[in-house]
C-alpha cells in the first residue's frame, strides 16, 4: 500500500509521465509522440482541453494501465484454456480470467464515455484483482504462487487513478482475498501450471518485475519532484519579475526604481563613489498618441525602452516611471566627466526612428535631467526633485540634458 503520509496529488502527477511525458517528453523522451496523440484521442473532450493538468495525467494513466493489463491478461486466458482439461474442478478459472480481462477493457470504454475516474478505477481494481486471483489459483494458490505479490500494485494504481479512500477499500479487499487464500486449502489443493523446473525462475521474474515497477514509480516520483521544484521556481521568478517590472516595456517599474535609488544612496555612502540619478521624458509623445493612436504610442514606448536598455552600461538600472517618463540609475562613476558620453549615447539611441504599421517611421525627442549623488542630495526626495527640475529645463535644448548643479549656479 501507498503510505497515507504521501501527498496524493504528487503521486497522481508522478505516474503521469508514464503516459504523457510531462511538457512534451521531459521525463520519457523515448516515448513516441504519436502514441501520446493516440492515447489523447480516446480521452473525453473536457480532459483533452486541459494540457499539463493533473486530471489529464490521471486520465492517461486510467486509459493506459487497464488497457495494458487487460490485453496482457488475455495471454493468461489463452494459457489457462490450453490446460483447462488439466485443471479439474478449477476449470472455471478460465471464465474468471476472461471476466477479469473484460472488466479491464470495459473500464477503458467506460472512462472514454463518462470521464468518471471513480467508476473506471473501481472497474479496473475489480478486474485486476480477479486477474491476479485467476492466475494465482492455477499456479499453486496463495501460499506458493509468485503472482500474489502483484496485488499491492493494483492498490497503487487505484490510488493514482482515483483516491486514497478507494485505494484503501481495494487494499482491504486484496488483503481479505489473500487471507482467505492462506486459510483455504494447502499447496496440493491447487493446480500448478508452472513446471517444477521453472518455478524458481518464474518467482524471480515476477519479483524482479514488481520491483522494477516500484523502482520506476519512485524514479518518476523523484523526477517529478525535480520538475515541480523547477516549475515552481520559474513561476516564482515570473511573479517576482511581474511585481518588479513594467508590464508594457519590461523595464523596472517605479517601486523597483525607488528601492534601487535608496540602495544606490546607501552604496555611495559605503563606497564613497560618485553615482547619478537620470530622469528622462519623451518630447511630443502626447502628439504621437493623438495622431497615430495609443497602439502606436505603446509600440513607441516599447521601442524606446528596448533602445534605452541597450544603451545603458551593465549594472545601471533603467526604469519606466510612468507614462512617457523614464529613469536611469548610474553607479560607480570616477568623476562627473564620465557622464556626458553615457548621456550622449542614451540621448541618440532613444531618438532613433521607430517603424509603425502603414506609415512612415516616427521619432521623438528626449529631455534628460541629472542629479549627482551625493553632490545634489543624499536622500531620494531631494534627488528626484532636482532631477525633475533639470529634466524640464532641458526641453528644447541641445544636447538634450541638463545637470541639476547648473540650475543651482543660475538659480
Amino acid at each position: 500500500m501507498v503510505s497515507g503520509g504521501v501527498d496524493r496529488q504528487q503521486w497522481i502527477i508522478t505516474i503521469g509521465p508514464v503516459a504523457s511525458a510531462i511538457d512534451g517528453g521531459e521525463f520519457m523522451t523515448s516515448m513516441p509522440r504519436r502514441f501520446l496523440r493516440l492515447v489523447d484521442g480516446f480521452l473525453p473532450d473536457r480532459l483533452r482541453s486541459k494540457p499539463d493538468s493533473e486530471a489529464l495525467f490521471r486520465a492517461r494513466v486510467t486509459l493506459i494501465i487497464p488497457f495494458t493489463v487487460g490485453i496482457s491478461h488475455l495471454y493468461s486466458c489463452v494459457a489457462i484454456y490450453r490446460r483447462i482439461d488439466q485443471l479439474g474442478p478449477f476449470g472455471w478459472t478460465f471464465w474468471l480470467a476472461v471476466a477479469a480481462s473484460s472488466l479491464l477493457l470495459i473500464s477503458v470504454v467506460v472512462f472514454r464515455r463518462t470521464g468518471s475516474f471513480g467508476l473506471s478505477a473501481n472497474l479496473y481494481a475489480l478486474g485486476a484483482t480477479l486477474a491476479v486471483v485467476s492466475v494465482v489459483l492455477v499456479t499453486g494458490g496463495f501460499r506458493s504462487s509468485p503472482f500474489s505479490i502483484l496485488l499491492p500494485l493494483v492498490v497503487l494504481f487505484t490510488f493514482i487513478m482515483a483516491s486514497m479512500g478507494m485505494a484503501f477499500f481495494w487494499a482491504c479487499v486484496g488483503l481479505g482475498v489473500w487471507s482467505v487464500g492462506q486459510l483455504i486449502g494447502g499447496v496440493d489443493t491447487y493446480p500448478d501450471m508452472v513446471p517444477a523446473e521453472w518455478g524458481h525462475r518464474v518467482t524471480v521474474v515476477t519479483v524482479v518485475n514488481a520491483g522494477v515497477t516500484m523502482i520506476g514509480i519512485l524514479w518518476l516520483f523523484d523526477q517529478f519532484h525535480r520538475h515541480l521544484r523547477r516549475q515552481l521556481q520559474e513561476e516564482r521568478d515570473r511573479a517576482l519579475f511581474s511585481a518588479a517590472h513594467d508590464s508594457l516595456t519590461g523595464l523596472a517599474n517605479r517601486e523597483t526604481f525607488e528601492a534601487g535609488l535608496k540602495h544606490l544612496i546607501e552604496h555611495q555612502r559605503i563606497t564613497g563613489t560618485l553615482s547619478a540619478l537620470v530622469m528622462m521624458d519623451l518630447d511630443d509623445f502626447k502628439l504621437v498618441n493623438d495622431v497615430y493612436g495609443h497602439a502606436c504610442g505603446d509600440r513607441l514606448l516599447k521601442a524606446v525602452a528596448g533602445n534605452l536598455k541597450d544603451s545603458v552600461r551593465q549594472g545601471d538600472l533603467p526604469a519606466r516611471i510612468g507614462g512617457d517618463e523614464f529613469g536611469i540609475l548610474v553607479k560607480d562613476l570616477r568623476s562627473p566627466g564620465d557622464l556626458p558620453p553615457i548621456l550622449d549615447k542614451i540621448y541618440q539611441t532613444v531618438r532613433q526612428p521607430v517603424a509603425i504599421p502603414h506609415g512612415d517611421p516616427i521619432r521623438v525627442g528626449a529631455s534628460l535631467g541629472i542629479a549627482l549623488i551625493p553632490e545634489d542630495g543624499d536622500n531620494p526626495e531631494t534627488l528626484l526633485h532636482y532631477a525633475d527640475q533639470a529634466m524640464y529645463r532641458a526641453k528644447g535644448m541641445e544636447p538634450g540634458y541638463v545637470f541639476a548643479g547648473e540650475l543651482k549656479e543660475t538659480g
